[in-house]
């Protein structure tokens, strides 16, 4: 048996019993070929599914899943997927790393009480992280107008483009959906994309032509837009959002990216694109507010790493287990939908 078999084992046996479930249980239960169970692999279940071994039955460990209980699962970006999930009434992909996270929710039973999301825009600018606050400790403000319930959360390693969006659309983690470098295949795995097609939602992606976004997630029931550049993702999503076609658009802009490759992350040319960043996250905030006025809906800002200066070289560049390329901040806002009342004077 695999690692991979057995996690899948636990995780639904767990599922199906909330009150936990001794080894012997679950031993005898799934019919598991071994006396005890494997140190390392247990290890892994506490990071990857939230596994909780603190409480005893007698003398035995009791195993359940606690999908608050486990800082390091709720801190990476596998938190995105599962959480977007529970908000549109949506099943989680089934092998998902990451936990729901508890803030979130509680900010949207805040906003919304118990209904479901019904629209949702996530805006996905590549490279912008929390070091971004060393040189400019309010950059963001403009952001948390918008969408005010911040979340801290860690990148994935390698924290590369692709892996870290593989990861925040998956809710797994590298190793298990398979891009683990710079580099661009349709994934094979389940995504959130094929989890909210099945609960109804029409989808859509827009790109920036052959982006790790524009490219890893295709084959889907979604409508894909590829785009020359920034401005033309903008201007796309803003037509998408007035047409109302679609429940879940998921946009994606580089142009800081860009940037901070040609010179560093904290260059005027740099710091320039991060305000275009902003400000194109604010003209699809009032656009939300416009055309989706009547639903209860998401905004959602999720940069997928960070960056650094090459000591070596001078310029920009990410993929190491430093904070400045490994801690970003999502920003959630929720909007409750207003009536529409019925126009009986015409």
């Amino acid at each position: 048996m695999t690692y991979s078999e057995f996690r899948k084992l636990v995780k639904a046996e767990l599922e199906e019993n909330p009150d936990g479930k001794t080894w012997k249980q679950l031993r005898e239960a799934l019919s598991l070929p071994y006396r005890t169970p494997c140190p390392e692999w247990v290890k892994k279940l506490e990071t990857e599914i939230g596994l909780d071994r603190t409480q005893k039955r007698g003398k035995s460990l009791i195993w359940k899943l606690d999908r608050w209980a486990n800082p390091h699962v709720n801190e990476t970006l596998c938190t995105v997927t599962p959480t977007l999930c529970a908000l549109l009434g949506a099943e989680a992909p089934s092998f998902t790393s990451g936990a729901i996270s508890r803030k979130v929710i509680q900010e949207a039973e805040r906003v919304l009480g118990k209904a479901l999301v019904q629209r949702c825009l996530v805006f996905a600018p590549d490279a912008m992280g929390s070091h971004l606050r060393t040189i400019n400790p309010g950059i963001y403000q403009p952001v948390m107008t918008l969408a005010p319930l911040e979340l801290s959360l860690r990148a994935v390693l390698p924290p590369k483009t692709p892996v870290c969006f593989a990861s925040m659309f998956t809710g797994l983690i590298p190793d298990m959906h398979g891009i683990r470098s710079y580099e661009k295949p349709v994934l094979a795995c389940e995504t959130l994309f094929d989890t909210l097609a099945p609960a109804g939602l029409r989808m859509a992606i827009v790109a920036v032509e052959d982006s790790s976004i524009d490219l890893i997630f295709r084959g889907r029931q979604v409508d894909y837009f590829t785009e020359e550049y920034d401005q033309q993702v903008v201007i796309r999503v803003l037509s998408l959002l007035e047409k109302g076609s679609h429940d879940f658009i998921l946009a994606y802009c580089q142009e800081y990216d860009d940037a901070l490759h040609r010179t560093d992350p904290y260059s005027s040319e740099a710091l320039k694109a991060a305000e275009h960043h902003i400000s194109d996250f604010a003209r699809l905030s009032e656009a939300v507010d416009l055309y989706w006025g009547s639903f209860n809906r998401i905004l959602l800002f999720a940069p997928d790493h960070g960056a650094h200066i090459d000591a070596q070289k001078g310029n920009g560049t990410h993929g190491d287990d430093i904070p400045e390329d490994m801690e970003v901040s999502h920003f959630w806002g929720f909007r409750k939908g207003m009536k529409v009342e019925n126009d009986d004077t015409q």
